[in-house]
């Protein structure tokens, strides 16, 4: 039988083109979630430098308002 996801993995295949990598670590009462993004550049990612953390922050947020419709 599988176990719950433990990873997720979303391609941003227009350019800039990157990969966000979200990882969850059951802690018993809490989840601990590691938010990775990978470019295929360093000029790619000095692109979206000015805007990457607080959109990374705000997809974070979105899947926390997401969970708890959830009951999670």
């Amino acid at each position: 039988m599988l176990g719950e996801p433990e990873r997720l993995v979303i391609d941003h295949v227009e350019p800039p083109k990157f990969r966000i990598t979200a990882t969850f670590e059951d802690l018993g009462a809490e989840t601990r979630l590691t938010f990775r993004q990978t470019f295929d550049s360093s000029d790619a990612f000095e692109s979206v430098k000015p805007y990457a953390v607080p959109g990374g922050q705000q997809t974070i947020e979105k899947l926390a308002r997401y969970l708890q419709t959830m009951g999670a």
